[in-house]
């Protein structure tokens, strides 16, 4: 389900490398010279990094030899291992699971992809369906008190598509089918309850059937789920419940909603929430709604919603969630801009939510993003390679803004006419891959998983430019794992700079490119110089196919072909 979320940004074409590097630094270099104490949580990350582990970098046995590089580097890339930005949570690779596509765990292969994808955490009912979702009900039993037409936006009336956690249908994903998900692919659980519910139930008490709705889930979860949120989106005009009918209405609420009547909600919502956790002898953490910005479109709700929200119940929950789809709703943006919103726009989102926390008074809680992808339509955009590049970069500088969680929208999607978001084939595309394919963004997402580290450190360059983007990972304080972002439409040579660390003894990397099909969206990515064997996706073989390695070659140095990435991997000499 396509998420309206009105962004305007601005953007710049590039393409991206990864590096790693295996060294060893000073065993006192708490700090490394100039960092932040790592044991320093942020605020906006806080609890989503109790389960933090140290990492290893798992070194290829065989790799693909090619020519030492002899041109000038266009740029010189400074790492900095021992200065640490923050350890890195290991929810940076969430995603969400659509409920009207499939029961997900009755297709094997989608299951398999699912697993080879390794996600961190999966999110449900994912979306504004979840403000539809009645997690206890067979299909079609449609609650007494859930009136079969309601408000949209602007106040017309309309018949909307519920949706039941019972049902069995083909195309729609049932609760227990999600637990079984969740087994199958060892992932952790994020479940966003109904809150708009409590807007347009038609009980004496709405709040209160909807707050019990949510506390019958918790109870039924029985702690399989740690993370819950409070509605999705509610301050758009999009979302059921933002418009009500006042004549049906029994507690007085007003026909739009406000963050004060969504904050005085919630703490109904909590306390029925936390009650049933304490019931059953498990622990919860909840999270409330907030704006990711605020535009030139922006309504007198959506202005109002953070400040106001935060005030409200600050001292109830544990997090706050948010969703940024980075490129302005339903409009044809190129490459150039589409990659540009990344460090733009995740930058404008952190500044925005602290100020919130400023305003309010109060101090920061954790922060994260359980929606993200690109709006941008038209040209084959959401399932091309440059969406996979803009999902890396997403995470990376969700990690440089110190923020907890990155849920990318979504596992499975329809074609809709070129313009679907999801990681895997329907099947139902032009020149028609197989069912359940991956699209170009899995093999980011599965090389980009394959070197990052546990901690982000510094990095910099001496000639600064928006030609690249550079980031920095270590593993245990020994190897080092960067993301180098090309973002020119020709080739660049790029040197890195370890400071005081080990010398390098062997370079090895990924590089991933798009194809020639579809002008500057190729649906298309091509590893190592393999690509897949059909219209769409990757190479096949891609779980074995060897690292490029320059032999004999002094200093470490990198091209990047056009919009390309490459992840790489450098074993270094320890220190003595």
């Amino acid at each position: 389900m396509k998420q309206i979320t009105m962004k305007t940004t601005m953007a710049v074409l590039f393409a991206s490398s990864l590096v790693i590097v295996s060294c060893s630094g000073k065993d006192d270099d708490k700090k490394g010279g100039g960092g932040t104490d790592e044991n320093e949580v942020p605020a906006t990350i806080g609890f989503f990094q109790d389960d933090w582990t140290e990492k290893r970098l798992s070194v290829p046995v065989s790799f693909t030899e090619v020519p030492a590089i002899t041109d000038q580097p266009d740029h010189v890339v400074a790492v900095y291992p021992g200065e640490v930005i923050t350890k890195i949570p290991n929810y940076l690779f969430g995603e969400n699971a659509n409920l009207t596509t499939t029961q997900y765990v009755t297709e094997p292969e989608l299951v398999s992809n699912i697993n080879d994808l390794d996600p961190s955490i999966i999110r449900y009912p994912g979306g504004s369906n979840s403000n539809l979702f009645f997690w206890n009900a067979a299909d079609g039993e449609r609650p007494a008190d859930v009136p079969a037409t309601l408000f949209s936006g602007s106040g017309a009336s309309f018949t909307p598509q519920y949706y039941f956690g019972k049902s069995d249908k083909p195309e729609t994903f049932s609760v227990d089918n999600y637990y079984s998900l969740l087994s199958q692919t060892s992932s952790k659980g994020m479940i966003t309850v109904n809150y708009s519910y409590a807007r347009y139930s038609t009980a004496p008490n709405p709040v209160a059937a909807a707050a019990h709705l949510a506390a019958d889930w918790v109870r039924y979860d029985n702690g399989r789920t740690k993370y819950w949120e409070i509605g999705n989106e509610n301050y758009g005009n999009w979302q059921a419940g933002y418009q009500i009918n006042t004549a049906d209405n029994k507690d007085g609420q007003p026909a739009t909603i406000s963050a004060d009547v969504y904050g005085s909600h919630v703490k109904v919502f909590v306390d029925s929430m936390r009650k049933a956790a304490t019931e059953i002898g498990k622990s919860i953490y909840i999270g409330a709604v907030l704006m990711e910005g605020e535009y030139a479109t922006s309504t007198d709700v959506e202005r109002q919603w953070n400040v106001k929200t935060i005030q409200k119940v600050h001292n109830l929950v544990d997090f706050y969630s948010t969703h940024n789809y980075y490129t302005p709703f339903n409009t044809n943006s190129n490459s150039s801009y589409i990659l540009y919103t990344v460090d733009y726009s995740t930058k404008v989102m952190q500044e925005y939510i602290n100020q919130s926390f400023k305003s309010a008074g109060v101090s920061a809680k954790p922060i994260a993003l359980s929606q993200f992808n690109i709006n941008a339509v038209g040209a084959g955009q959401a399932p091309s390679f440059v969406n996979g590049m803009h999902s890396v970069m997403t995470q990376c500088e969700m990690l440089k803004n110190k923020l907890a969680v990155a849920a990318r929208w979504t596992l499975t999607d329809t074609w809709d006419n070129g313009d679907s978001q999801g990681m895997f084939s329907m099947g139902d595309e032009p020149a028609n891959p197989d069912k359940w394919t991956p699209r170009p963004v899995f093999y980011y997402q599965h090389f980009f998983r394959k070197i990052l580290g546990d901690r982000m450190v510094k990095a910099s360059t001496t000639s600064p430019t928006n030609d690249i983007a550079y980031y920095a990972t270590t593993y245990s304080k020994r190897d080092v794992g960067m993301v180098i972002v090309n973002k020119q439409d020709n080739n660049r040579t790029i040197k890195i700079d370890l400071k005081n660390w080990g010398s390098a003894n062997k370079v090895f990397w990924y590089t991933l490119q798009g194809g020639g099909d579809n002008g500057e969206f190729s649906r298309k990515v091509i590893v190592n110089g393999e690509g897949p064997e059909g219209d769409g996706g990757g190479p096949t073989n891609f779980k074995t196919i060897a690292p490029y390695t320059i032999n004999g070659q002094s200093e470490i140095l990198v091209k990047l072909p056009p919009r390309g990435m490459i992840f790489m991997g450098i074993s270094c000499e320890a220190k003595p």
